[in-house]
């Protein structure tokens, strides 16, 4: 591998990139949601376990993961299983494209 210092896009070079990343985009090959890591969303860590339902996914591993980090800083917002549980129930017939988008894979669109 070698380094290659980077250079201005022309216009031809941008308009490709841009259909390239739009293709990217578009990916939805993967039965399940998650990652096979975890991540960092700023500097706060974001765990990403395999789910086979989005409403799983988003209501334990983003809706759940930010009350418990919540309530380690002292703020209750009530019993964080029967939040989770509330959650999911009430997104389980919501079930989103899965996206690739800046190689972190998500719905396509929000709740």
């Amino acid at each position: 591998m070698e380094y290659l210092p980077p250079r201005p896009l022309d216009a031809h070079n941008a308009f490709l990139l841009g259909q390239q990343l739009a293709h990217l985009h578009q990916w939805s090959d993967q039965p399940q949601f998650g990652l096979d890591f975890d991540n960092d969303l700023s500097t706060t860590p974001q765990p990403n376990a395999w789910q086979r339902r989005w409403s799983v996914f988003f209501a334990e591993q983003r809706i759940g993961w930010q009350l418990e980090l919540a309530a380690e800083k002292g703020l209750h917002f009530g019993d964080i299983d029967t939040l989770v549980d509330m959650v999911q129930q009430r997104l389980a017939n919501h079930q989103p494209q899965l996206r690739c988008c800046t190689g972190i894979c998500g719905p396509a669109t929000a709740p």
